[in-house]
């Protein structure tokens, strides 16, 4: 890890912490009224529109499909899909994913608010956690916030809390013992020694051995999230974030069909979590030039390690007309280095003692000796009272929506 880095996670953790405070697990800020509450003296709606979101990557590249899709309830019939084609350029680091990957959901939660507000659904499922997170703010929580909206986050894997007594062994043993004992499919609590509810695994659908993890990310109790998740999941993995996962790995198929079987944007290799991050990069004022820029890294020599590019999508078309598919990348000099972590970014001809700004297409890179902590937020005002370090973490490059 550089000299940096530290800087870096110190910031993101103390921004998870601020986020984290206002997190609400109370089922009264829903806005709607649950299946299971047979008397509604509230006034709210019923439940009737929930949402799914999830990111597949396109394989050996930095490019990833992030999916939003828009079910009905109790029916589970899509009626809104709506995906953006990306560019990665953070690695993963575990207990971070949201600043790599909440950039593009808010981009499509934007979009279907501005574009189709009638179908904006009134709870959205994540595949990642929620509160089950060392500092209780997770990628479900982390949007839930940034965009007020009840979250649940479901995850195929345990997100361990040594601290809390909650490994992987311990639900291993609760999870045979439940098979045992013929309660498949009854919720299995996870309190830590703090006693806090942090959520429940569960056999849903047809899973016979493998549990998800359900937590809830914001606007709603544990309990009520692992019970709505139940009602769901026809399959091991809840109906919104299969269709949203299943959408974005078939427009990769369609798209990329020379590639392998899409990878889960939550699946990185491990050399990924321990990688340098990119250049600091900060949102710049300036207008960001039509058309798509050109990629340059691999056809420049000497110390030139890449420069950061974006590509402004183009509007998306509503209801049944499809977009122009994105190209596809290109074998190459001019494509970026296929490898599983995303170089430094550093303006072409600039050496290590390089200390100018660049602008590129919208995006100011700070080259050679960094200036400040301050050049690694993209600093932005959407939907948050206070800028999120790289959270246009991904570039939006594409779009295509499908409403039915």
């Amino acid at each position: 890890m550089s000299a940096e880095e530290p800087a870096i996670l110190s910031q993101w953790r103390a921004e998870q912490e601020r986020i984290a405070a206002k997190i609400t697990l109370s089922d009264d800020s829903a806005g709607f009224v649950f299946p299971w509450d047979s008397e509604n003296t509230s006034g709210k709606p019923p439940l009737s529109l929930i949402g799914g979101i999830d990111i597949s990557f396109v394989p050996e590249s930095n490019l990833a499909v992030a999916s939003l899709v828009v079910l009905t309830f109790p029916g589970l019939k899509v009626v809104y899909q709506a995906m953006r084609h990306c560019e990665m350029t953070l690695p993963y680091i575990a207990g971070f994913l949201a600043f790599r990957e909440v950039g593009p959901m808010e981009e499509l939660w934007e979009q279907l608010k501005r574009e189709n507000p009638k179908l904006v659904p009134q709870i959205v499922f994540i595949d990642g956690n929620g509160i089950i997170h060392p500092r209780g703010c997770g990628l479900a929580s982390h949007f839930g916030v940034v965009v007020d909206v009840p979250t649940v986050g479901c995850a195929k894997k345990l997100f361990v809390l040594p601290k809390e007594g909650i490994s992987q062994d311990l639900v291993d043993k609760m999870v045979k013992t439940q098979i045992e004992e013929g309660k498949k499919g009854e919720l299995i609590p996870l309190k830590g020694k703090s006693g806090r509810m942090w959520g429940f695994a569960a056999l849903t659908g047809n899973a016979t051995a493998n549990p998800i993890f359900i937590s809830p990310g914001h606007r709603i109790s544990a309990e009520s999230a692992a019970r709505l998740t139940q009602m769901i999941a026809p399959t091991r993995v809840p109906e919104p974030t299969r269709q949203a996962d299943k959408g974005s790995r078939s427009y990769i198929s369609k798209h990329f069909p020379s590639s392998s079987t899409p990878k889960p944007a939550k699946k990185p290799s491990k050399s990924s979590s321990s990688s340098s991050s990119p250049e600091g990069l900060k949102h710049s004022p300036k207008a960001s030039p039509r058309g798509p820029s050109k990629e340059s890294p691999s056809s420049s020599s000497g110390s030139t390690k890449g420069s950061a590019t974006r590509k402004s999508p183009p509007k998306a078309s509503t209801g049944s007309a499809s977009s122009e598919p994105p190209s596809k990348p290109q074998a190459g000099p001019s494509r970026r280095p296929s490898s599983p972590t995303h170089p430094r970014t550093q303006p072409q001809g600039t050496g290590a003692a390089g200390s100018a700004d660049m602008d590129v297409d919208g995006w100011t890179v700070v080259t050679g000796k960094r200036k400040s902590n301050r050049s690694f937020l993209l600093e932005t005002n959407v939907s948050s009272s206070s800028p999120i370090p790289f959270r246009r973490s991904m570039r939006l490059q594409t779009d295509s929506v499908l409403q039915v």
